[in-house]
């Protein structure tokens, strides 16, 4: 099975799990992408398994759990604060932090 083809049929369904994950339809393609990116990388690799949409899957899983961690929460957090203020005129209670 050549990439193009694995993509072609499971794309669709790696998308759906990564909305499961996400709970953001645009963080879920973006995440989507990202893992079929590696993946295209190490296709050969990947193929050679026994079930390489078992593998694919746990990438993205993978992948979810990596950009869960306290910090990148906490910068995403600090994000869609900052975000918020700004769309709302609030100013920043403290110069250096959102």
């Amino acid at each position: 099975m050549t990439f193009e083809e694995y993509v072609s049929s499971r794309g669709p369904a790696l998308v759906r799990l990564a909305r499961l994950l996400t709970g953001d339809p645009h963080r879920a393609e973006d995440l989507t992408q990202d893992v079929l990116a590696r993946a295209y990388v190490h296709w050969r690799r990947i193929v050679r398994t026994d079930r390489p949409d078992v593998y694919v899957r746990r990438m993205l899983v993978n992948a979810q759990i990596l950009d869960c961690s306290p910090v990148t929460v906490r910068t995403h957090a600090m994000r869609a604060l900052t975000h918020l203020r700004e769309r709302l005129g609030v100013p920043s209670t403290n110069g250096s932090r959102p």
